[in-house]
């Protein structure tokens, strides 16, 4: 629009505040106009004003329609929210809607797990866990990753046969996991299911049976003695 060419001539003659007054009023016309959402954003940014930023990319976001675009600028909202503004609530929301356009975007699912942890909500917490499971690489990962899903669903969500569940899922990917076995007998102990528990150590002696190493022999005869 004319009002968008005359805020670029003004910004190139230095004069800032008159272009975000020419930008403001493109916008009061047509809210969803990128050319002036953007110009307002980058405006913002070299004044410092990470907060209106923020909004203005996460608007900017919400107009666009390619995808990817809507990603990263939601990825940027987010990113200010969280290291400039420090509004951690905020950044969450920018975070889910980035989620909602690539739901398996590792960098994503991390700085939701994260969030989650810290605002204690440890439903979403658990769900974010399962999903980055689900797309992590390595295996090593991937198991340290359900390892702290099934802590947090036994101590946190107050799951334990759901936990037990997921540290299998931990001794099935890693049979010489340290801790797993154990966390499993403790639970099966604790609700008093033995028949569950003797199911456990029969799994466990099937997932060791191929394996030999000195810390594995020592597993195997802990489960034999």
């Amino acid at each position: 629009s004319g009002l968008v060419k005359l805020a670029e001539v003004q910004l190139a003659l230095g004069e800032a505040k008159g272009a975000l007054g020419s930008y403001g009023r493109a916008l009061a016309i047509d809210g969803r106009h990128g050319q002036a959402l953007a110009g307002v954003a980058e405006l913002y940014l070299a004044r410092g004003d990470f907060a209106r930023a923020a909004e203005t990319k996460q608007k900017l976001a919400r107009a666009e329609e390619r995808a990817d675009a809507k990603f990263r600028l939601f990825v940027e909202a987010a990113e200010l929210w969280s290291s400039r503004v420090r509004n951690l609530d905020k950044a969450i929301v920018a975070l889910e809607e980035a989620r909602d356009i690539k739901p398996d975007d590792p960098w994503v699912l991390h700085s939701l797990v994260g969030a989650y942890g810290d605002r204690q909500q440890w439903h979403k917490l658990a769900a974010t866990l399962r999903a980055l499971a689900a797309v992590e690489e390595p295996e090593e990962r991937r198991t340290k990753t359900l390892y702290a899903l099934a802590k947090l669903t036994w101590k946190k969500l107050r799951e334990p046969t759901t936990a037990g569940q997921i540290f299998e899922e931990v001794l099935d990917l890693d049979p010489r996991h340290p801790t797993a076995f154990e966390r499993v007998v403790a639970i099966h102990l604790e609700v008093g299911d033995f028949r569950a528990l003797a199911g456990a150590y029969r799994r466990m002696i099937l997932r060791l049976r191929e394996l030999s190493s000195p810390e594995v022999d020592e597993l195997k005869h802990s489960l034999f003695h």
